[in-house]
């Protein structure tokens, strides 16, 4: 309940200024769909949001580029694009897929850092919380919208967190066997770092999605 109360507030800070500021930017168009609200302005600044805090509260991120710019993709990015495709069912297909393979990454994301109990954790808790839910939100919407056309809903991979976990593991201790990087490795390290990559690869997948809208 406390969440769709946030919901109808954030929906209302989307107000016809703040809307035409947009259409008269990258989002030039006659309309915004209500997708286009969620992953732009609720979803979007949330993701920059936690990136920042996870770099500042996890040093080690921003100590090599081997960190920072993560040479793997935990197998959330689907390789799909909407360029191509011609029919609104293809394109929605496409947009539901990527954005849903990342809704239980991120309530992993969620559970951790609130399990961590102090107050800097908490904070960025907070706001995966609320990315995590802007999302289903999103995945939710887009599903209505395929069945309410008559629309078939496309699968899409769920990764095990202890997927996640390993394919994490592998690449920091190749990191360090091959001497790239210095870094202690313990179980709180690899889920850290596990997040942050959950949140690179959603924002470099939310910058390719533009031609689903």
């Amino acid at each position: 309940m406390e969440m769709t109360k946030i919901f109808f507030v954030a929906m209302c800070f989307v107000t016809p200024s703040v809307v035409t500021g947009i259409t008269n930017s990258s989002l030039a168009r006659s309309s915004i769909s209500h997708t286009e609200i969620l992953v732009r302005l609720l979803i979007v600044p949330r993701v920059k949001n936690v990136t920042v805090q996870m770099k500042t509260l996890y040093p080690f991120i921003t100590s090599s580029d081997y960190f920072y710019e993560p040479l793997i993709t935990l197998g959330l990015d689907l390789n799909k694009d909407c360029i191509n495709q011609q029919t609104r069912a293809d394109k929605l297909g496409t947009l539901l897929s990527q954005m849903a393979v990342f809704m239980a990454p991120l309530n992993f994301a969620f559970l951790y850092e609130h399990a961590q109990g102090a107050a800097s954790h908490n904070r960025l808790a907070s706001v995966l919380e609320l990315t995590s839910f802007f999302l289903n939100d999103t995945v939710s919407y887009i599903r209505r919208q395929l069945r309410d056309k008559g629309f078939s809903v496309p699968d899409y991979p769920i990764i095990p967190e202890a997927k996640l976990n390993e394919l994490t593991r592998v690449y920091l201790n190749t990191l360090v066997q091959k001497n790239l990087v210095t870094l202690t490795i313990t179980n709180d390290v690899m889920k850290r770092y596990r997040n942050y990559v959950i949140i690179y690869m959603l924002r470099d997948v939310v910058k390719e999605i533009d031609p689903c809208f």
